[in-house]
Order: C-alpha cells, then structure tokens, then sequence
C-alpha cells in the first residue's frame, strides 16, 4: 500500500535509531510529499535526519515550517539554531538558541552548544558560564566534564582542565574520562600517575585508548604511552 502513512514514518524511525539518516529522510521527504502531516514530532525527526545528513538548509526549511505550527517549541527553536552553529553563522544561532532558553532555561544541551559558539568567537567568560550550566543541568552527563575540561585546556587552563577531570572520574563511570584524566597528567608532567591511570583505563576498555590521543594530541608519538598501549595490546 504506496498510501500507508504510518509505514514510512515508521521506517524513517527505525533507519534513525541504527543511524541511518539519509535513508530516514529519504522515508520522511516522501511522507511529507504525500500526505498533511501537522505533528510536530514529526518536523522535529524531519530537521533532525536532515542535520544528521548534513542538509542543514532543508532542514532549517522543515523546521521553520514546524515553528508556524507551534512558535514557541524549545526543540524546533533549538534545531533551527543548530543549523545556524553548523552553518558557522553563529549571530543567528545565538538568537534562536536564546529565544529556545527563555522558554525552558533548562535546557543542557542548549548550554553546551552556547558554550561552544562563545569560544569559538573568544569570549570566554561566556563560554565557561554556559559550560557550567549544562553541567549543574545534567551532572551526570560525561560529556559535559569534558566540553569543560577541554575549554579549559584551550585556553591554557591546563591545571583546572585536571581539576575537572579528577572530580569527574570520581562522580561518573566513563573510561573516556580516565583516558583524558591520563592525558593531562601527562602534559602537567605527572608522568607516573598519567601512566598508572592509563592503564587502568586500557584493562577496562582498551578499544578506546584512541582518547587519550584526541584529548591530548600531544601524545602521538610519546614511547611511554605507546609502550604501555602496546603491552595491553598483547593482552587482548
């Protein structure tokens, strides 16, 4: 049945969730061509599949759409913005990141995505601020710990980036936090205690041990991480 509505939003739905994005829109585009589809939800998965295939245009077209239905819907003022982040067009991003905030200030990942465009563009006390905030928002999300770490660490904070990661490993079961704890012990010079921690991590999880390296890409090439990887590397 080519008019079976509920059938193409159902496979657009299932091709998400196994990260098949440009096959859900491609569900989806047909959907929305032949049928009068006014759910919201439904705007929300179109602009998402979009962002996630890298049509950020189309994608700010379907959710604009979205917004003439419900005007004040923190997802869709949320996503319209994301597609301006993407797009680096960050004043406007700003602006609908803003307008989402003023009605659920709540919204942790809005934070996150403010707290990387105000880096991007230097002003760092805002950066830092809106890292927090995500984090006070949602405390048990680890990648929050280490947008902040990070900040921190690209700003040439390097002894507070280990701060925020020590505290972090003591809250959260991440290994991904213990590879980055890793590495900036070793660029504080905290060579033993970098390696000790490293390898903890690779007895735990040793397909990650690539973080420690997009942490701290310093690493390449360093004969004591790359001795200790590859003596756990014989383990597996």
């Amino acid at each position: 049945n080519e008019d079976f509505e509920t059938a193409y939003l159902d496979l657009a739905e299932v091709c998400m969730l196994l990260g098949m994005f440009q096959k859900a829109t491609q569900f989806l585009k047909i959907a929305f061509e032949k049928f009068e589809i006014d759910e919201l939800d439904r705007f929300i998965q179109y602009g998402e599949s979009l962002i996630k295939s890298g049509e950020f245009r189309t994608a700010r077209e379907s959710l604009k759409a979205g917004l003439i239905i419900e005007d004040s819907d923190p997802d869709l003022l949320f996503l319209v913005g994301e597609t301006y982040r993407l797009e680096k067009k960050y004043v406007l991003a700003i602006q609908y990141y803003e307008l989402a905030l003023e009605i659920d200030y709540s919204r942790d990942d809005i934070h996150k995505s403010l707290g990387k465009i105000y880096f991007i563009l230097a002003e760092f006390d805002k950066a830092q601020c809106h890292f927090e905030i995500a984090i006070e928002n949602d405390p048990y999300h680890s990648g929050y710990r280490t947008e902040l770490a990070s900040f921190y660490l690209n700003i040439g904070e390097v002894e507070s980036c280990e701060k925020i990661l020590a505290e972090a490993i003591e809250e959260l079961p991440d290994i991904e936090l213990v590879y980055h704890h890793a590495g900036i012990l070793f660029s504080l010079g905290e060579e033993e205690r970098g390696l000790e921690l490293l390898g903890s991590a690779l007895q735990e999880n040793f397909s990650l041990r690539e973080e420690v390296y997009e942490f701290v890409p310093e690493l390449v090439g360093n004969p004591k991480v790359e001795a200790i990887i590859n003596y756990y590397k014989g383990e597996q």
